[in-house]
């Protein structure tokens, strides 16, 4: 006799539902913690201007350095200046 044919057709479902979130949950995680370059000016002491991308060159933010940053620390950062708008 089959034992595969033994399992239940919920206990399948089940297991591929736990397996798909599973590869899910990984992959979000894995996604914020990549590495990118992060701009970040100054000007007068207080931050301008906090990006992946490069100003343009026609505005003046200040003192501009490319740091490297997790995505989950640029979000953090960018939510913080955001936040100080209001």
């Amino acid at each position: 006799m089959n034992k595969l044919k033994e399992i239940p057709e919920y206990v399948t479902l089940i297991a591929t539902i736990l397996i798909l979130c599973t590869i899910a949950g990984y992959s979000q995680y894995s996604h914020l913690n990549q590495i990118v370059d992060v701009t970040i000016c100054s000007k007068d002491g207080m931050t301008t201007y906090v990006s992946r991308n490069k100003p343009s060159s026609l505005l003046n933010f200040g003192e501009c350095t490319t740091i490297q940053l997790k995505k989950t620390e640029y979000f953090g950062l960018r939510h913080n200046m955001n936040a100080s708008k209001h």
